[in-house]
């Protein structure tokens, strides 16, 4: 209900927005996704900023902007969406403020955010991945995407996940992604993929 209400007042803030969704795995502050026809170059990456500075929705931690022709409350339209992004042009990293809560901040309520551009982007199969991790120390997830692109050459996206996630389950997936990770800490750049 929350999302519909303020709907109208994002709009006015930022025009560019055609419609957003908060959705279930991005409890409090942790993700919405936004809908643009976008007009120009950059455009993404200017609601990206604008999102960050605009009230409640500064806090938010994961960003993911696509076109009007992406089902936004279809949450395996918009993941179809991010399958397909330039992982080296298309994605923006930025530090700023946080949820309190957000136990994954490197600092109490501040830390990395991160934003998608998938505007122009075109839907890849098997673009990402889901690697479940037995963790017993700290480290081990960022251990084994380091193994994982000899494994899967044809994926440009690997999320490294504990193992009692389901990882067929999106919304836990997801869930742990953005409860979990900290984008100033947590990427990991290969020569063809990149690794949260």
């Amino acid at each position: 209900a929350t999302e519909r209400i303020m709907l109208p007042l994002l709009k006015v803030m930022i025009p560019d927005i055609i419609d957003y969704h908060l959705p279930k795995f991005g409890t409090f502050h942790n993700c919405v996704f936004v809908q643009i026809n976008s007009q120009y170059k950059e455009n993404a990456r200017k609601v990206m900023h604008a999102i960050w500075g605009a009230g409640q929705l500064a806090w938010t931690k994961v960003i993911v902007v696509v076109n009007e022709t992406v089902a936004i409350h279809d949450e395996h339209a918009v993941f179809q969406a991010l399958s397909g992004i330039d992982i080296f042009n298309d994605i923006e990293v930025v530090r700023g403020a946080l949820d309190i809560l957000d136990h994954a901040a490197p600092e109490i309520g501040a830390g990395g955010k991160i934003g998608f551009d998938a505007t122009s982007a075109v839907p890849k199969e098997d673009a990402i991945k889901i690697v479940s991790v037995q963790k017993t120390e700290g480290g081990m997830g960022a251990d084994s995407l380091k193994n994982a692109p000899q494994k899967h050459t044809s994926v440009s996206m690997l999320f490294a996940v504990d193992d009692d996630i389901d990882a067929e389950n999106l919304g836990d997936v997801f869930f742990n992604f953005c409860a979990c990770f900290d984008p100033s800490r947590d990427m990991h750049y290969f020569e063809s993929c990149i690794g949260f």
